[in-house]
């Protein structure tokens, strides 16, 4: 047995030890997998694995060079057997090397997985391990790689990481932050908006899982949430965005407007509406001007446009000139489509109407000109 020191586990060394990969569990408490749903099977989470973290370099890695040693995986005892809690990559790739089952139901083709040297599929039959206590002692060996760490994590998992480290393990968040070097409390305004996630989907009809598309756009929320008007809007002008939210820091009170923000931003599958935030710059900020604006909240919440809604935030002498300028343009493509116009009188109706209403304007300020 090979024994490391590790300068981050109360500077004890920690000894790695080989165990069977029929002992060993992919982790259903990782925060990576916080898209899917609770109790997931084992081989549910080989198949997310597979189709979501790239494991095929990972894989063809390991069936040329076998596993790296130096990297053993982190685990936790579970009655008879071991969760990986660090490791579920390695793991998964070296099951779907091993295990053609599961190869079939992860949708790896027999084809397409490397052919493995011989001697290798025995090698691999067992693994190099660190075992911990528990997930406590595990944390800080763990904390810097996930958050900043080469392979970067998705934003909800980030967050889930820190939700798990505080309201599981315990650990403070001067803890936490010092632990992955985060000056900004980037890492407090993910967990915020992890709170307002996990509220909205205990009481609102929203749901993670039913977003319009395949992943959630997750920084658009915490992003939004630093904006005072949303924060208004939701009841959370009392809370600081760069300190901590409490579990269900939305108000009862304003249960109507946290779904509404929620399906706004992620859309429904199941109400057949999609996300109306195109990108996060600009439209974060127009979302945050609409909300604070009643006659242009009241549009949106009609039409789920926009930018239509953001146009009621503007002056009325700017909304004037955009108008404008958009129906000039307008015209301007129609007239390049003039040839192609076969009589339709219905048609040549409204361009009159247009012209008329064009030149009613066009008198009216005139007159003001001259004032």
């Amino acid at each position: 047995m090979a024994k490391l020191k590790d300068k981050r586990i109360d500077r004890k060394p920690v000894t790695i030890e080989y165990l069977s990969i029929d002992d060993l569990l992919f982790d259903d408490e990782n925060a990576r997998f916080a898209g899917m749903r609770l109790k997931a099977s084992q081989k549910d989470i080989a198949k997310n694995l597979w189709e979501e973290m790239n494991l095929d370099e990972l894989i063809i890695s390991i069936a040329v060079n076998g596993y790296y040693k130096q990297e053993p995986l982190l685990v936790v005892k579970k009655n008879s057997k071991y969760v990986v809690v660090e490791g579920n990559r390695r793991l998964a790739s070296v099951k779907i090397l091993l295990e053609p089952d599961l190869a079939k139901y992860v949708g790896a083709r027999a084809s397409d997985l490397p052919k493995l040297r011989p001697g290798l599929a025995k090698e691999l039959r067992t693994l190099p391990v660190i075992k911990f206590n528990d997930r406590k002692e595990l944390w800080g060996y763990q904390s810097f790689r996930h958050i900043n760490g080469p392979r970067s994590w998705s934003a909800i998992s980030k967050a889930e990481f820190v939700a798990h480290l505080r309201q599981k393990l315990g650990i403070s968040f001067d803890d936490i932050l010092r632990s992955i070097g985060d000056k900004n409390k980037t890492s407090i305004k993910m967990y915020n908006g992890l709170m307002v996630l996990r509220q909205g989907e205990r009481i609102t009809r929203f749901c993670r899982g039913d977003s319009s598309s395949a992943k959630i756009n997750f920084s658009h929320l915490y992003t939004l949430l630093q904006y005072p008007d949303t924060r208004k809007f939701l009841g959370l002008e009392k809370y600081q965005i760069s300190e901590p939210f409490p579990e269900n820091p939305v108000p009862e009170s304003k249960k109507k407007e946290l779904e509404e923000v929620l399906l706004w931003l992620f859309g429904s599958k199941s109400a057949r509406v999609d996300s109306i935030i195109k990108s996060q710059n600009p439209d974060l900020r127009m979302l945050d001007d609409v909300i604070a604006n009643k006659e242009a909240l009241d549009y949106l919440r009609e039409t789920r446009n926009l930018n239509a809604a953001h146009e009621y935030t503007e002056r009325e002498d700017r909304r004037l000139e955009s108008y404008i300028m958009r129906a000039e343009m307008n015209i301007r493509r129609a007239k390049s489509f003039e040839d192609y116009y076969k009589g339709d009188i219905p048609l040549a109706d409204r361009v009159s109407n247009i012209h008329a209403i064009s030149e009613e304007m066009y008198e009216k300020m005139k007159k003001y000109g001259k004032e």
